[in-house]
């Protein structure tokens, strides 16, 4: 007799967490532009983008390693809730 096979969550379907992926490396994309612009100002140009780039994937990969599922939902929600933070923030 065959074993039933475990019921995958909607989260976890590749094309879910590949959308959820996407979002994650976006939002940490533009924050860790944000935080390079302000901390860093004399990093410019080409060299600004590849380190945001760098920093993102692997913020993005670390989090995609360490969640599954709900806990990335939970994570780019709340990512996007401190993008939209900076977003309004006034100087």
């Amino acid at each position: 007799m065959k074993k039933a096979a475990k019921q995958e969550n909607f989260l976890e379907r590749r094309p879910v967490a590949i959308a959820l992926n996407a979002v994650l490396f976006i939002t940490n994309f533009f924050l860790v532009y944000f935080v390079l612009l302000l901390s860093f100002p004399e990093i410019t140009g080409p060299w600004r983008v590849v380190s945001c780039w760098v920093a993102a994937y692997g913020l993005t990969w670390m989090m995609t390693y360490l969640t599954r599922g709900a806990g990335r939902l939970v994570l780019a929600l709340l990512l996007l809730g401190v993008l939209l933070f900076v977003f309004t923030f006034q100087r």
